[in-house]
């Protein structure tokens, strides 16, 4: 249930929004993911394997009392009925510390996160100390929260312990005294069997009670990290035209962008055609990634502002668009894996012969010769073990891998990481094979 629960989770957040994505952290994302399918997994666990069990126990336990005197029936199944609802009363109040808590905790770990992805900037402002202060400051409140959860799920289970092992017993024991008198109950092993019966009635309340517990501090949980996953959307894959062929002409009629009622781009109208080469300049904040992100419709535009081959984008099937895009995007993002499985990330399915073709275009050859395990090499957490123009050179050579697939080729800022005269010769590269798109 936990792994099925776990890729579940996981497939539903990867469509989401890249607005979602810009807004909370991987960590953060991540735990919630894993805390739901823990969480899910614990409740099943322990409500099948104890909690109905127990309940099941009592059940039969109480059935019997009524059968052997309707006032034992009546005394255990009062006392069981009313200590639920008291603990369930106060188990809301637990189940809301829970959930602060683990919403601290959440953000504890994606702050912990973030800060061991930025060591170097650590380091070279040397703070260390500085950031340490500011996670030790959320988890004192995390600590805070849980330590009163704690005490107030103590008192609530000291309160049960004074009705199960003092007021309910003693109750049970007078009404066994005076049925024993009233001969009722006709001989001292009767009334032993009925002692031990109690007994077992009692023991198996507390435990489902434990059973309660353990559940509300997994709700407490489930709530917090289901709450941040709903605030996800999913990406809006609008458009029934599928793009089977591609001719590549691109028009922008009066197109505008706006971010939070912020106009960033308005009234452009330009047309570009297939094969031809359009270079944007401009200062930063200006809009000119946001114009690549809305050609590979990761921001959604008004409608009619933006056509591909006479085809308003909105009308577009999103994947067959991108389908026909190679993008070397501004932020070099790569996976935690090798060298040669990040490139082909770029070509599902691409042979070595392609690879090895991109990462010549890419000036990567060179790099990759002075490896220990050549494009095998593990390129580490966001490229940790690379350079910021190495990282750069294989994110490049990751777009152009399958570009004889493509028909349009976006490039945001392609070689700002690298040396003037490699950077002269990857565009060069770049133009060349780029030739009809």
């Amino acid at each position: 249930v936990e792994s099925h629960m776990r890729m579940e989770m996981f497939n539903i957040v990867q469509y989401f929004s890249m607005n979602y994505f810009r807004h909370y952290g991987e960590g953060l994302i991540e735990n919630a993911i894993d805390c739901t399918a823990e969480g899910i997994r614990e409740i099943i666990e322990v409500t099948l394997s104890k909690a109905i069990p127990e309940s099941i126990t009592v059940l039969v336990i109480i059935i019997r009392f009524i059968y052997i005197d309707k006032w034992l029936g009546l005394l255990s199944l009062t006392c069981s009925s009313l200590a639920f609802t008291i603990y369930f009363m106060f188990n809301k109040n637990i189940i809301n510390m829970f959930q602060r808590h683990n919403k601290i905790a959440n953000n504890r770990t994606n702050k912990m996160i973030d800060s061991l992805k930025n060591q170097l900037v650590k380091k070279i402002f040397t703070l260390e100390h500085a950031e340490y202060n500011k996670i030790y400051q959320i988890q004192y409140q995390e600590q805070d929260v849980f330590r009163r959860s704690l005490v107030f799920g103590g008192l609530l289970d000291w309160l049960m312990a004074m009705v199960f092992t003092v007021i309910y017993p003693s109750c049970f024991l007078m009404l066994l005294i005076l049925l024993f008198k009233a001969g009722i109950i006709p001989n001292i092993g009767t009334f032993i069997v009925l002692c031990h019966l109690n007994y077992n009635l009692i023991w198996n309340l507390w435990h489902i009670m434990d059973c309660i517990s353990d559940i509300r501090q997994e709700i407490g949980q489930l709530k917090e990290s289901l709450k941040l996953i709903q605030k996800g959307a999913p990406e809006v894959i609008n458009g029934v035209q599928k793009l089977n062929d591609l001719k590549g002409d691109i028009e922008f009629r009066n197109f505008a962008i706006k971010y939070n009622d912020t106009t960033i781009i308005e009234n452009i109208s330009i047309k570009i055609k297939s094969g031809e080469s359009l270079v944007i300049i401009g200062a930063s904040g200006t809009g000119k990634s946001s114009i690549l992100n809305a050609l590979c419709k990761t921001i959604h535009v008004d409608n009619n502002t933006l056509f591909i081959d006479n085809i308003d984008i909105e009308n577009i099937n999103t994947y067959s668009l991108r389908n026909r895009i190679a993008y070397i995007t501004q932020s070099n993002m790569l996976f935690n894996t090798s060298v040669y499985d990040n490139i082909a990330y770029g070509k599902l399915g691409a042979s070595d012969r392609e690879i090895d073709d991109a990462i010549k275009l890419s000036k990567l050859d060179t790099i990759i010769n002075q490896l220990p395990q050549g494009h095998n090499t593990s390129v580490g957490s966001n490229g940790a073990r690379f350079s910021g123009g190495q990282i750069q050179r294989i994110c490049i050579a990751r777009a152009i891998v399958g570009i004889q697939d493509y028909d349009l080729l976006l490039c945001d800022e392609p070689t700002s990481a690298l040396d003037p005269i490699t950077s002269q010769h990857i565009i060069e590269n770049i133009l060349e094979i780029a030739k009809n798109r």
